[in-house]
């Protein structure tokens, strides 16, 4: 069931619920001539920023201010949440703001996890054992191996087109060295 509370600092003239919708609340209005009118409650439109998030922007009759709405959402729904506090979303989803799909966190933590979700690879990292990145443009070979042995650092040195190829060869190596304590990218039964 979707929940509506008020946005705070906005006097009564917005709402947000728990499933990443905001509107606008009814309320009167001064008129010309002493007279108010009411308006009516309407949903607001949210829009996709540069970074993937849903924005949207409030006026609090001296200027406006541009938030994305997972910011609103834990503002009205999250105990103890301070605006600025860094959130994730759980589902990696940037869309769904539902309050059960947002955690407090922090820049570190939400990058691991869009790592273990696959949105976003680790630079220089892979998800095999002994392969790195190479971040070079003019590199054709993105992909490369090397392991500490006899007291060299980078026994086995060679690069790779795909990450997969990368990690057969890792393991070949340690094969070919007799390395049984090392961890193996693809163990045999």
């Amino acid at each position: 069931m979707e929940i509506w509370k008020e946005i705070p600092g906005y006097g009564g003239c917005y709402e947000v619920s728990t499933e990443g919708r905001v509107r606008t609340m009814e309320r009167r209005v001064a008129c010309k001539g002493n007279t108010t009118r009411l308006i009516a409650s309407k949903i607001r439109k949210l829009f996709i920023s540069k970074t993937g998030c849903l924005i949207t922007t409030l006026s609090n009759k001296i200027k406006l201010m541009t938030y994305t709405v997972h910011q609103l959402v834990a503002l009205a729904f999250i105990p103890g949440f301070t605006k600025g506090t860094h959130l994730n979303h759980i589902d990696g989803n940037k869309t769904n703001n539902n309050v059960l799909n947002l955690e407090v966190s922090n820049p570190s933590h939400n990058g691991l996890h869009a790592h273990r979700l696959g949105l976003s690879p680790k630079v220089g990292k892979s998800k095999y054992h002994h392969v790195s990145y190479i971040n070079n443009p003019a590199a054709i070979a993105k992909w490369a191996v090397s392991i500490r042995h006899s007291g060299k650092s980078s026994y086995g040195w060679k690069t790779f087109k795909t990450e997969l190829e990368a990690a057969v060869y890792a393991d070949q190596l340690l094969d070919s060295i007799g390395d049984t304590k090392r961890l193996r990218n693809f163990p045999i039964p």
